[in-house]
């Protein structure tokens, strides 16, 4: 039996958190959904975390900390700049999606109205962490 892997999620967004959730159970992988409701809990969890995120998805509007302040603190970490970065917004802005970029984020990810399509877009991020 392969060991779970870790994917940590900072969502700020009850709803928005369960609907990540659904979409992951719909993969099949071996992930195992950590949650940090806000920039400043998902420095704290990899600070004290005995094994590091296969990936993190961060949203960008979220209280005490934007996503891209937390993107960007996790790249000046040494342990953790390797880790893939997903940011995850409501957001069309070009400008957004191009600061996502600038600051070391994998891909930026529109939430999409339609549920597979966000299995669908969850999936191709993940097939690079595994």
């Amino acid at each position: 039996m392969t060991p779970t892997k870790k994917i940590l999620l900072v969502e700020d967004d009850h709803d928005d958190r369960l609907l990540f959730n659904d979409a992951m159970a719909h993969i099949d992988t071996d992930f195992d959904v950590v949650i940090a409701k806000n920039g400043l809990e998902a420095l704290e969890t990899l600070t004290y975390c005995t094994e590091l995120p296969e990936a993190i998805f961060v949203d960008i509007n979220m209280p005490l900390m934007s996503g891209i302040e937390c993107l960007q603190e996790i790249k000046k970490n040494v342990r953790w700049k390797e880790i893939p970065v997903f940011v995850i917004s409501t957001s069309t802005a070009g400008r957004a999606r191009d600061n996502a970029l600038l600051a070391g984020a994998e891909a930026y990810i529109v939430k999409p109205r339609r549920f597979d399509r966000f299995v669908e877009e969850l999936s191709f991020c993940l097939s690079g962490a595994r």
